[in-house]
């Protein structure tokens, strides 16, 4: 039972994660000036995401008494979207893991799904993405040892969208400009967002 729960929270995290890339995309390409920062962008995910989640809450017992106050006897609803997370990644996005277990501190679990954003600026000033990729890369391959599945997206936002530009930067990973995007359920995935 357990399981199957975990399986349609899964299901639901992938899902949201797709329909709130689409949105940021379609919204980038409708309004690329009002982007300045790449945080400007991680906002606008987090909290589409955080509200597409914010009916599956995950339920959190903490045993530390400092939590006492707070909790009462009651446990803690916690939103699995987090930004800069876990503490040892600090992923730009990340979603934790549907089973929560119970320890403390509660900042430093199991990710399902992370996004690392990138942002070109108008200018031309950007890229980097390289160091990004790796780190989602290296987590899908420990959470796969460990028989876990992750989802990793290197979500590039670039305002400079001439082909031959892009071709310089893109030509190893054959980079994707969709209106709506196909999330795996383990690895990592490359998108670049244009205008």
């Amino acid at each position: 039972m357990a399981r199957s729960i975990a399986g349609t929270l899964e299901s639901r995290y992938l899902g949201a994660l797709q329909e709130a890339l689409s949105e940021v995309s379609a919204k980038f390409r409708q309004e690329p000036a009002s982007f300045l920062y790449e945080s400007d962008l991680q906002g606008l995910l987090f909290t589409k995401l955080f509200d597409r989640l914010a009916d599956v809450p995950l339920r959190w017992k903490p045993d530390s008494k400092r939590w006492s106050i707070i909790k009462g006897d009651q446990a803690l609803l916690i939103n699995p979207v987090k930004t800069e997370y876990p503490t040892g990644r600090r992923f730009d996005i990340a979603l934790i893991e549907p089973e929560l277990p119970v320890v403390d501190p509660v900042w430093d679990l199991d990710v399902r799904a992370a996004v690392e954003i990138k942002f070109w600026q108008a200018d031309g000033t950007g890229g980097g993405y390289d160091r990004d990729f790796q780190k989602l890369s290296a987590y899908a391959e420990e959470a796969k040892k460990t028989g876990r599945r992750f989802t990793g997206v290197c979500a590039v936002f670039c305002h400079r969208s001439d082909e031959s530009f892009l071709s310089e930067w893109f030509t190893d990973r054959n980079p994707i400009n969709p209106t709506n995007v196909a999330i795996p359920r383990h690895g990592v995935l490359f998108v670049v967002f244009t205008p």
